[in-house]
């Protein structure tokens, strides 16, 4: 940015730090006007987004099999150990 073009802006070096930076993720995100492949990058990362939202619900659904009560790890038992090792907490 040029100093003309910063001089111009309102208000203080806070808005203009602001608009500056905000100027530069838009560039980096390819919203500048001049991306090439914009619409396959969104694509790629809402797909990515998707694959984890399915590992996490994943995790979510296996874990009370784990960890539950009548789990392959009863994590009562594992917390109870830990109370009796460090009675004050950690």
């Amino acid at each position: 940015m040029s100093t003309a073009a910063t001089q111009t802006q309102p208000g203080g070096w806070l808005a203009r730090t602001g608009a500056g930076l905000w100027w530069r993720v838009k560039e980096f995100a390819g919203a500048a006007g001049d991306a090439t492949y914009l619409w396959p990058r969104w694509l790629v990362l809402r797909a990515v987004g998707l694959v984890y939202l399915f590992a996490f619900g994943g995790i979510l659904g296996e874990g009370q099999a784990l960890v539950g009560p009548q789990g392959i790890a009863p994590i009562t038992g594992f917390l109870d150990h830990v109370r009796s090792v460090h009675p004050d907490g950690l």
